[in-house]
């Protein structure tokens, strides 16, 4: 059952989050996760076919805690299905925010391989067509080829991004009940966080993740779905190798 939503816009210490969460014994689905186990069900939300509560409520029924893409656009749903859950919402200044969030862009924009991926291998097609939905529902336009997902720190696209963000964020500290919103900043480690969930502070040290905006980097080297990513992608360059030399063979 669920028992924290962490509401927090991307690049807003989400993956620390996530991993502090995790430190403490919570059960968590982030980015990747969410698309790893319930690609289906967020496909149906996408698509407005579901009853959004109640399908929250399977979801995310064994799972503890949720963090970053796209479970923070449905805090108010995800409320609504886990009326006892907490939420955290991190602070962070909009400019230092808005420049991560570039940074973080631009690693996709510049990996030609990850764009390779989204192109030619299946579970590299199937997370695109994760991605335009989400995007296509939530911000109202699409991305019509793994090669133009771009964001232009001077296009009216950013300034889309980020109005929703401070929308977001407002929204979320309006519609939360005070007793069941923790406003936290991430310097201040675990005591808040620890008073805040009734849990025993850890004697590890705070984790820091994702710095710099290195998700993707940090995706292939540790998420099943992105190494997967990558294996299929080598297999389809070895296939494609194969069919080359076959004329050669025979």
């Amino acid at each position: 059952m669920m028992k924290v939503i962490v509401a927090s816009y991307s690049k807003y210490g989400t993956k620390t989050m996530a991993a502090a969460l995790t430190d403490l014994g919570f059960v968590v689905y982030d980015y990747f996760d969410h698309f790893q186990h319930l690609e289906k069900e967020w496909m149906q939300i996408f698509a407005g076919t579901a009853n959004n509560v109640e399908l929250f409520q399977q979801m995310y029924k064994t799972i503890d805690a949720v963090t970053d893409t796209p479970s923070y656009f449905f805090v108010e749903d995800l409320c609504k299905a886990f009326p006892n859950a907490k939420v955290i919402l991190t602070q962070r200044d909009e400019k230092v925010w808005w420049d991560s969030f570039l940074r973080q862009s631009m690693e996709w924009q510049d990996s030609r391989v990850f764009k390779i991926i989204l192109t030619i291998t299946p579970i590299g097609r199937r997370f695109f067509r994760y991605l335009q939905a989400y995007r296509s529902y939530y911000y109202g336009f699409n991305i019509p080829s793994p090669w133009s997902m771009v964001v232009d720190p001077a296009s009216v696209e950013s300034e889309r991004v980020k109005q929703d963000y401070r929308e977001h964020n407002a929204k979320v500290i309006k519609r939360t009940p005070k007793d069941k919103l923790l406003i936290f900043k991430l310097e201040n480690g675990w005591g808040p966080l620890c008073e805040f969930l009734g849990v025993e502070k850890p004697t590890t040290l705070f984790p820091h993740k994702n710095v710099r905006g290195k998700m993707l980097k940090n995706a292939f080297r540790e998420h099943p779905v992105a190494i997967r990513m990558q294996k299929e992608l080598m297999a389809v360059f070895i296939f494609a190798i194969i069919l080359l030399l076959i004329p050669f063979i025979f």
